[in-house]
């Protein structure tokens, strides 16, 4: 009997030094602890900046930025933040969500090279990233993704997905060839400086 007591005492201090351990960890840590992958996390994940400029709304070919996973590859978008770096008062619409992307419909996306964020991590970019394609934008539900406002005078938005809710871009799904940020409607000036985190997961 005091055998069976102290098993389950020990099984409760476990359990409890689990939950524990996830409250540290946080967002997006919970597959790393149960499969013991600390210390080579982030190794597919990848930043882009967009510099601060006069904002437009998109045209025929170009968004504010786009990403296209490879024919049989699909990355998510963890993070994304915009900040207004004007003086003046311009409201600017935003919004990211993914799209359907044709070869021969929309035509190649002009390459702007993925920065890795971990320094040590093995995992190669094989997606594109870019503004602009040589035929037209991809097609975007405007229901879709993501959508939020920032002022062109000091406003800040910043969106951290939570875990499971992360949007997506799969190449081999119709309507989610591509992951797009697109810029809505603008006010006169706007002028707003862009970052997002893209993770590769496969």
């Amino acid at each position: 009997m005091r055998k069976m007591t102290v098993s389950y005492l020990v099984a409760g201090v476990c359990a409890l030094a689990l939950i524990a351990a996830f409250a540290v960890l946080g967002h997006g840590h919970y597959a790393e602890l149960l499969l013991g992958t600390q210390g080579v996390v982030h190794a597919g994940v990848f930043t882009f900046r967009k510099a601060g400029a006069v904002m437009a709304v998109d045209t025929t070919t170009t968004e504010q930025m786009a990403f296209l996973p490879a024919a049989t590859g699909s990355l998510r978008l963890i993070e994304a933040s915009a900040s207004g770096t004007g003086t003046a008062t311009a409201a600017n619409e935003f919004q990211i969500a993914p799209g359907t992307w044709v070869t021969g419909t929309q035509g190649a996306l002009t390459s702007i090279s993925a920065f890795a964020a971990n320094p040590l991590g093995t995992t190669a970019s094989t997606f594109t990233s870019g503004t602009t394609f040589a035929t037209s934008l991809p097609t975007v539900n405007a229901q879709a993704g993501l959508g939020f406002g920032v002022n062109s005078n000091g406003g800040t938005y910043r969106w951290l997905a939570k875990t499971n809710f992360e949007l997506y871009a799969s190449g081999a799904t119709s309507g989610y060839q591509s992951l797009n940020w697109k810029c809505i409607a603008t006010g006169a000036s706007g002028n707003v400086v862009m970052h997002a985190i893209v993770e590769q997961i496969a």
